[in-house]
């Protein structure tokens, strides 16, 4: 299955997508937010994406407070994905949107970028997947990705343990 995460923000969208095997997520681009027009460029662009790059899934970051409270951008947030969900139903693209918390992704990515001698205002200039709103996406999905595998790692190992058909293999 291919994903495609969504970090969205007020000014800038950042976007990454997952390899076919769900092991990796890339950095893919970001795109342009703000106003209502802009609003619309935005979902026609990403249903673009979805359409071009065989996307089946959707990963929207969940911009929670620290504390884990609702915050102003979280109700942002969800509304512009009820606008995507509502725009991927008339473009006949009805796509499954799981939410993840993406709480500290941006600043992971700086303390990264800085860790590689990149500053913060040359990351933050940056475009495309080169972006920091690109690469949270990425980190974004990347965490996903590897809760994703290690759920279904441990229901195999659980429903190995509890099947009671093979009893004889467990000892």
């Amino acid at each position: 299955m291919k994903f495609l995460a969504i970090d969205y923000g007020q000014k800038r969208v950042g976007l990454a997508i997952s390899d076919d095997s769900e092991t990796f997520a890339l950095p893919f681009d970001t795109r342009e937010n703000g106003g209502k027009a802009s609003t619309q460029r935005l979902l026609k662009s990403l249903l673009e994406t979805i359409r071009t790059h065989d996307i089946e899934a959707i990963v929207a970051g969940l911009p929670k407070e620290s504390s884990g409270a609702e915050s102003a951008m979280e109700i942002e947030t969800r509304a512009f994905v009820e606008e995507l969900k509502n725009a991927l139903t008339k473009a006949d693209l009805e796509r499954e949107v799981l939410w993840w918390d993406e709480r500290f992704s941006t600043a992971s990515v700086l303390k990264n970028l800085r860790a590689a001698g990149i500053s913060q205002k040359k990351a933050r200039e940056a475009e495309g997947a080169l972006s920091t709103d690109a690469r949270a996406a990425a980190t974004i999905l990347q965490d996903f990705l590897d809760a994703r595998k290690l759920r279904a790692s441990w229901d195999s190992d659980q429903n190995a343990v509890h099947n009671t058909d093979h009893s004889e293999d467990i000892f």
